[in-house]
């Protein structure tokens, strides 16, 4: 089942008791949590009839929060927000897992998992999994409009199109700058046009980062440099940088890969599984850095961070070497 399944079932009320939520994308997994609970159980009665589990648990705790009755609602309901929070014994997952298929049409449970660990697959496998896999550009795009729209505000294309690349399709980053967006846009004339976005949104630091890497490879040194020390300006970001930079080159040296076995055009963009922005730069600088270059640029990121954690260097330091020799040696090594 997907999204947009489980969307239609809790607007029918024909829910299933035991779910595991699956996949990278958590803003929809919020979401969808949001409308099952609102459609279940009156606001004023959430905190008696909503359990959202944070920290480890045992089989037993959780079996006697689904046997508990709700009180003047629908349906009880049981979150728990990582799998990895069940710890029990290989008896006690299998009780839960007997459990599932026995659970009273009285309570839903709902088990959160990027992904299902092998010891946790008979639990998965008594439930039903939900995929919420990242929407693609255009779904995002479509997403966007109607937020908006439900808001009595227009989003120009353009202007979708410019967020999407600002917050590399994070829906959560899409939403809360579309919020600011939107009061905004209602102080004039209820209209977000390019321009409203330019000034407005906030980049995210993968975007900046993306920028940056794209000026030093086009040689544009003074507006590399100019937006690194806008980046460090944000300040608190040095191991996102850090993230944001790997995340880039861990992109290009899947695209050289998929590149060099053939995968081309539409099947390449499926098979990266980023958003259009994303693609296009990993897939041009394809062409800037040899598998040689790239495993250079990993072990510059490795000890960099080494450095940093283990305190032989200072963040700024160690980052404005790390620059120096990514876009010096890391371009001219064979």
């Amino acid at each position: 089942m997907d999204y947009f399944q489980l969307k239609k079932d809790i607007g029918y009320k024909t829910i299933k008791n035991a779910y595991v939520f699956v996949g990278p994308e958590a803003f929809l997994k919020r979401s969808v949590i949001d409308e099952l609970v609102a459609s279940f159980v009156p606001q004023e009665l959430v905190q008696l009839n909503v359990s959202i589990i944070e920290n480890d648990i045992n089989t037993k705790t959780i079996i006697d929060m689904c046997e508990t009755l709700p009180f003047a609602a629908d349906k009880r309901i049981v979150i728990i927000k990582d799998i990895n929070f069940i710890k029990d014994d290989a008896e006690g997952l299998k009780a839960l897992a007997t459990y599932m298929n026995q659970i009273s049409n009285m309570c839903c449970l709902i088990i959160i998992a990027s992904e299902v660990l092998k010891q946790y697959t008979s639990i998965a496998k008594n439930a039903c999994k939900v995929e919420f896999n990242q929407l693609s550009d255009n779904m995002l795009l479509n997403w966007m409009t109607e937020f908006a729209k439900k808001e009595n505000v227009t989003l120009k294309k353009d202007s979708a199109n410019l967020l999407l690349q600002y917050c590399l399709s994070d829906m959560t980053a899409i939403k809360n700058e579309l919020d600011k967006l939107i009061i905004y846009s209602k102080d004039k004339n209820s209209v977000i046009d390019k321009d409203d976005v330019e000034q407005i949104a906030t980049k995210s630091i993968q975007y900046n980062v993306f920028k940056m890497i794209d000026f030093f490879e086009q040689e544009k040194f003074d507006e590399a440099y100019e937006m690194y020390e806008a980046i460090k300006q944000e300040g608190g970001q040095t191991f996102a940088l850090l993230g944001a930079i790997a995340a880039r080159f861990r992109n290009v040296y899947y695209a050289k890969a998929l590149i060099e076995k053939g995968v081309r055009g539409d099947a390449l963009n499926k098979e990266l599984k980023l958003n259009y922005y994303a693609a296009q730069s990993a897939i041009k600088a394809t062409k800037v850095y040899s598998i040689t270059q790239l495993n250079y640029i990993f072990e510059l990121l490795n000890e960099t961070d080494y450095s940093i954690k283990n305190g032989g260097a200072k963040e700024a330091e160690a980052i404005d070497n790390m620059l120096v020799h990514l876009f010096n040696k890391g371009k001219s090594d064979s």
